[in-house]
This record gives structure tokens, C-alpha cells and sequence, in this order.
């Protein structure tokens, strides 16, 4: 995740069909939220003091530097404001990919990092699966049999196939 905190939410588990951009994990932001609320408070009242500085500047009241001063104001509120937001949203975790959850180590509570990993996904595409049978069985295979196999991951799906390569 980009934000750090405490998980409130975790929103799938193990063995799940998640997609792209699906928001798997929650993390607290009642203080981002709250500095959120403040940004969008001083950017409104940015907006006002230039408005009214510049109907005064309009009537060579204020002067124009007075007028700079304030705008940019404006420009910094604005600044802040995007820049909490783009926190806030953060703090939902969403899937850089779509797959099946194969590995979640987290639990709400848990307070976690830029570096925790909050899932581990396996794409659905094409897979290479290795497997060991005994002797009796390798014989009676060969090399672009179809087969059938079922994945405990995802949930005993089947899958079909082909032998690519039979090694002693």
C-alpha cells in the first residue's frame, strides 16, 4: 500500500476472483479525513479573500501586490487540497491486477507499511505447473496428452491442458 496505518477493512480473502482496480484493503484515514475537511475550509476562504481583494484592487483600495499575495494563496490551498486527497485515496488498497488471492497475510488491525504485502494474486492466463508421478503413471503419458487438473487455490477449479515435456 502507498498509505501506512491500521486496517479497518479487508474486503476479499484467499481463493477470491479479484479484478484490476478492485479495492481489496481499507486503511484508517479518520485523520486524513479530517485534514481534508481543513484544506477544503482554507481553499473556500482563499477564494473569498481574493475575491474580495480584488473587487478592492478594482477600486484602487488594495494594491495589486496585495492581490498577488492572495491568489496565491488560492494556488497553495488548492495545492494542499489535491495533494490530501490523493492521501486520502491512498488509504484504499485496490489490485494492481486481476487473479485469484492465493496468499493474504493480513487481518484488520494490523498496522501495516509501504512494504507490507496485503496480497499475494496468481494471474488466470496461461500457466507451467510441474508435477511428480510415479513411474507406473509417466509411462503411460506422453508428451501433448491433454489433461485436466484441479487447483486447490482456486478452489478445485479445473483447468485443461497439455504435457509439454516428460522428464526422467
Amino acid at each position: 500500500p502507498e498509505a501506512k496505518g491500521v486496517i479497518t477493512k479487508l474486503y476479499t480473502s484467499y481463493g477470491e476472483h479479484v479484478q484490476i482496480g478492485q479495492a481489496i484493503a481499507q486503511i484508517e484515514n479518520d485523520v486524513l479525513a479530517s485534514q481534508q475537511e481543513t484544506a477544503f475550509t482554507n481553499l473556500e476562504k482563499a477564494k473569498k479573500d481574493f475575491a474580495r481583494i480584488k473587487v478592492l484592487a478594482e477600486n484602487d483600495v488594495a494594491t495589486l501586490s496585495e492581490l498577488e499575495v492572495v491568489e496565491m494563496k488560492v494556488i497553495k490551498a488548492q495545492s494542499d487540497l489535491k495533494q490530501i486527497r490523493k492521501q486520502v485515496a491512498n488509504t484504499t488498497v485496490k489490485e494492481p491486477i486481476s487473479g485469484v488471492i492465493y496468499q493474504q497475510d493480513v487481518e484488520e488491525g494490523q498496522l501495516v507499511s509501504g512494504n507490507t504485502v496485503i496480497a499475494m494474486i496468481a494471474t488466470t492466463n496461461d500457466f507451467k505447473i510441474n508435477v511428480f508421478v510415479d513411474e507406473q503413471t509417466a509411462f503411460r503419458l506422453n508428451n501433448k496428452d491433454k489433461v485436466k487438473i484441479k487447483v486447490k487455490v482456486f478452489r478445485n477449479e479445473l483447468f485443461q491442458g497439455h504435457i509439454k515435456n516428460i522428464a526422467p
